[in-house]
């Protein structure tokens, strides 16, 4: 008896109309994974990190289903980011509006924690990180520059952006492989402290000072949280896309209790 493979024999194109039923299932488990993630189950960052992945990240061997469409270079990108020029910019303007254009003065340190896409929130005495979703002012951005624009800074020195965040996610962390290894800026940055600690002490405590109680880390996994922020990007981006048909909602977070 003899079988005939005909996996790859006659492929085809995608029809629009099946490009668009892949588009509401990616979506549909965008919005499913989101869901479970505000409920509290972090574990769903890289699965949100899978679904970006396919969504926008394209190469000669991996196509993004947004580029077969013909939607993803063109659409206005929701952009909830601080960045490091923008954080600058304010400081200088500050300088200058306070002490004059002629001062002389500069920006002497930085923090990792000023720029990136999460937030810190106190709830039952902890802080921890969180993504502020439609709590943050936005901008529209292009797809390269909310792809590609180093974003997120780690305390060991590292940079990410977007797209290098979604593929250690996906790719080296559990989203579609468990590699063997993970780049070490990655690995840091999953319990980085982003260079700041917090104290329930009373005082003006500084940071090379101890506090009776001692300095404490903020609960959460920021690369996870980062990881919400930019599928709150994605859900915003693409529903707001009236061309595109995909009705939906944003996910919001589950209110404490």
């Amino acid at each position: 008896m003899y079988f005939r493979h005909y996996l790859g024999v006659d492929d085809r194109p995608l029809t629009a109309a099946q490009l668009q039923e892949h588009l509401r299932r990616q979506m549909r488990h965008l919005h499913n994974s989101a869901r479970l993630f505000d409920e509290g189950d972090e574990d769903e960052a890289v699965r949100l990190g899978t679904t970006v992945r396919i969504l926008a990240h394209h190469t000669r061997t991996s196509h993004s289903l947004l580029k077969q469409m013909g939607v993803r270079d063109t659409l206005a990108w929701v952009d909830t980011g601080t960045y490091r020029d923008e954080v600058l910019k304010r400081q200088r303007e500050w300088i200058e509006a306070t002490h004059g254009p002629d001062s002389g003065l500069i920006v002497a340190s930085t923090t990792p924690g000023e720029v990136g896409l999460a937030t810190v929130e106190t709830l039952d005495g902890v802080a921890r990180y969180v993504a502020p979703l439609r709590t943050v002012r936005s901008v529209r951005s292009t797809f390269s520059v909310w792809w590609e624009k180093p974003l997120i800074e780690t305390s060991s020195g590292a940079t990410f952006n977007r797209r290098e965040l979604v593929l250690a996610m996906s790719n080296k962390d559990g989203g579609a492989h468990v590699d063997p290894s993970v780049p070490a800026a990655y690995d840091d940055f999953v319990v980085d402290d982003m260079g700041v600690m917090w104290t329930e002490e009373p005082g003006d405590w500084m940071r090379d000072e101890t506090p009776p109680g001692g300095w404490k880390r903020f609960a959460g996994n920021v690369a996870a949280v980062s990881m919400r922020q930019i599928a709150f990007e994605v859900e915003a981006t693409i529903y707001r896309a009236t061309e595109l048909g995909v009705s939906g909602y944003l996910t919001l977070p589950v209110p404490p209790g």
